[in-house]
């Protein structure tokens, strides 16, 4: 009888065990960590990461570290520290720059032209369509008119109005503004306005400022005219936090995006 009993208790402890634990041959599931990332997030931050051909592996890694709330590469200052100068500089004949990280998450810059003008009067209605402003327009082409005085427009080519859109990608996070400029020699490039900012976080918040292009507004010297969108996100919990700097820049001819 007292065979039996333990015969049972051991029947009941092995049960017990197997009831409790976690089958040795079962598949590791893509989150095992705290779980705090939605379903709906899980499936965009796999979309985003794809869209950049991540491997499957790699991806799992930077979603679990994201889950619980720890900074991946391209957020954590010790290592965006390390990105070489000018490794992520954009521009019209390189709108596309990407810097991949040791942990295989990235950052990816771009550019692209949306308008491009010469502020001549022939041109005036295709400036008030761009700009949307005819007041505008007309002080444009009166001060860049006036500003060729009577030098032949063989010596000086025409004064340039641009418009850029400027986006930064990095899998989780995103953020892009649109830029209005004049594109002009003799060191007097100048920004008109920026506009439309837009941040986008996965697994996160953020606050973002109003775009700064007033305090440096016009270039000076070799100095550039720029203009800057600076933000914060916040990983889930609250827990990790990374600031963001995401800047455009004309000097002269020459025009170029950057993330500082």
């Amino acid at each position: 009888m007292q065979k039996k009993k333990k015969f049972l208790s051991l029947i009941l402890a092995i049960a017990t065990v197997i009831a409790l634990g976690v089958p040795a041959l079962a598949q590791s599931p893509i989150i095992t960590s705290k779980g705090a990332l939605s379903s709906s997030e899980i499936i965009q931050l796999k979309k985003n990461f794809s869209s950049e051909n991540v491997p499957v592996d790699t991806q799992r890694m930077l979603i679990e570290k994201l889950n619980s709330g720890q900074l991946i590469n391209s957020m954590d200052s010790k290592f965006t520290a390390l990105i070489p100068e000018g490794a992520l500089n954009v521009s019209e004949n390189q709108p596309v720059k990407k810097f991949v990280f040791p942990d295989g998450s990235y950052i990816k810059n771009s550019m692209k032209v949306t308008k491009k003008i010469s502020i001549i009067p022939e041109n005036r209605a295709q400036l008030i369509e761009a700009i949307g402003n005819t007041q505008e327009v007309d002080t444009l082409l009166a001060t860049e008119s006036s500003a060729n005085g009577i030098v032949s427009p063989m010596v000086l080519p025409p004064k340039t109005f641009m418009g850029v859109y400027m986006q930064k990608e990095s899998g989780n996070v995103s953020a892009s503004f649109y830029t209005n400029f004049v594109e002009k020699d003799a060191q007097a490039s100048y920004i008109i306005k920026s506009y439309t900012s837009s941040v986008a976080v996965t697994g996160g918040t953020y606050t973002k400022d109003p775009i700064d292009y007033t305090t440096n507004q016009y270039q000076d010297g070799s100095t550039p005219a720029q203009a800057q969108l600076d933000f914060t996100v916040t990983l889930i919990g609250g827990s990790a936090m990374s600031d963001y700097h995401l800047v455009f820049n004309v000097r002269d001819y020459s025009y170029w995006g950057s993330l500082i």
